[in-house]
């Protein structure tokens, strides 16, 4: 298996390998091409000044004088290269070096002479005297004073210097590009090594997740203002969410342990009581109510599991009609008014007299409007005060429900929607529940695409949600 590391790495190295070819060549291309077309203008220049010299000093004829042959030398060594002068039959009449082909008293092939007859640059082989492509020659064709062709200028430059020139530039850029390279392959495998790290110190640390330990965290890359650390932050949060899991699971798991086992107790020794005679018939009756009791607590654990398993499922099936929801909320409440009264609860309720239809599940939200109800007058301290208000504002449906007594503390505030979380146990004595009961709450809102909100302190705990009212209810309000 290829890593990150190798993969970057081989990327990176075979980018800087291609940029730097296709910057040699183009650096060595356009170094060529500006020394051939200097070397190119030089001989230009150097066949007009001998063009010009033959036409003014020379005239027509085929002789060639002393001085005219040592100022077309003279030409031919300031431009470093070789001048050939033949007439119009081909024939070289002198010449400043001693190319086979090109020497003085040589004679040009039909096809070299043809082409140098044309005039401009052409491509002469001295070996063979033939047009070729490998030794560049430039011809031009000077007049005699009738107006015709008098003589034939093939300039030949030395191209050594340039071919030179192009070497040493070549082996220079090799040189420098192999020691650049060497240098950027060093630093792209540092690179590489050091952008693979944390990822090899994140799979360490979800390999012990594996082997259940929650506790490792790649610390080390959180400070970085990076990817990196926005990944190293986010599986840190991860980590956290997991352990916390893992708390609540085995937290969950001793629970229903514990509240499994003590109905489960006190039902397996009052039975055998009335079975042995130990408890006296005339007691009969009381006893099996509380095994009653035991067995309905028994059976709200099991249905508030089952709920939850349904829950975290995604087999909610909702099925949204209109209803009334200050209806509802005000009849939930009657219910309870046997535990209102028994902590001699002061209850507060303001609904509006005309109905406030939604459009949701109604089951649901008797669960959801059930558990606030419970949850508010659960944890209401005796003689305190719960409140219920449910307001229209903008088309949407407002429901608060607020309780005194003891507030939820911050650190727990963030959680209390989370499933099994049982905050501070000192809040109430009466906390027999499994913290299942706002965990169900909201994710039945969020199954409406609506969500929950807590506050707490002074005092008081609030619980507000809103679920937007049915067209028919707006276009009444609005009428």
């Amino acid at each position: 298996m290829k890593s990150v590391f190798f993969r970057y790495f081989v990327h990176t190295a075979s980018l800087m390998f291609l940029s730097f070819c296709i910057l040699g060549v183009a650096l060595v291309w356009a170094t060529s091409s500006v020394v051939n077309d200097n070397y190119r203008a030089r001989d230009y220049n150097a066949s007009q000044e001998t063009a010009a010299l033959l036409e003014t000093r020379a005239g027509g004829g085929t002789h060639l004088s002393d001085d005219i042959r040592q100022a077309i030398s003279t030409i031919a060594a300031v431009s470093q290269c070789h001048i050939a002068i033949c007439d119009t039959g081909g024939r070289v009449l002198f010449s400043t070096g001693s190319q086979p082909g090109l020497t003085a008293g040589d004679t040009l092939s039909a096809s070299a002479l043809a082409a140098a007859l044309d005039g401009g640059r052409l491509f002469l082989d001295p070996k063979t005297d033939q047009p070729s492509f490998r030794y560049e020659t430039y011809a031009r064709v000077t007049t005699g004073a009738d107006g015709h062709a008098a003589r034939v200028i093939l300039l030949t430059g030395d191209r050594m210097p340039a071919r030179t020139l192009t070497g040493a530039f070549l082996r220079i850029y090799l040189l420098t590009a192999a020691l650049v390279l060497l240098i950027a392959f060093g630093t792209a495998y540092v690179n590489s090594r050091a952008l693979a790290r944390p990822l090899y110190d994140m799979a360490a640390c979800a390999r012990q997740f594996e082997r259940g330990d929650f506790s490792a965290r790649p610390t080390r890359w959180i400070t970085r203002d990076d990817e990196i650390g926005e990944l190293a932050a986010a599986f840190n949060s991860m980590a956290g969410a997991l352990e916390k899991g893992e708390e609540l699971r085995r937290g969950f798991i001793g629970s229903v342990s514990h509240e499994l086992k003590s109905p489960m107790t006190s039902i397996s020794g009052y039975i055998g009581g009335l079975l042995d005679g130990t408890i006296p018939a005339d007691r009969r009756e009381e006893t099996l109510r509380i095994v009653s009791d035991e067995i309905m607590r028994l059976s709200r654990l099991v249905s508030g599991m089952l709920e939850l398993s349904r829950h975290q499922s995604g087999q909610m099936d909702l099925s949204p009609r209109p209803m009334d929801i200050a209806e509802l909320s005000a009849r939930l409440l009657i219910g309870f008014e046997g535990k209102i009264n028994a902590k001699r609860l002061n209850v507060e309720v303001l609904v509006p007299d005309e109905p406030l239809v939604i459009l949701a599940d109604p089951d649901s939200m008797t669960q959801v409007m059930t558990n606030l109800l419970d949850n508010a007058v659960k944890f209401c301290d005796p003689g305190g005060a719960v409140s219920l208000s449910i307001t229209r504002r903008s088309g949407r449906a407002y429901v608060v429900l607020r309780n005194s007594g003891a507030t939820i503390p911050p650190e727990d505030l963030p959680y209390i929607f989370d499933q099994f979380h049982k905050g501070d146990r000192s809040r109430s004595m009466d906390r027999t529940g499994l913290g299942l009961g706002l965990y169900l709450v909201k994710s039945i809102l969020n199954a409406h695409n609506e969500d929950i909100f807590v506050m707490s302190g002074s005092g008081l705990t609030e619980f507000m949600f809103s679920l937007p009212v049915t067209a028919r209810q707006k276009a009444e309000n609005e009428g």
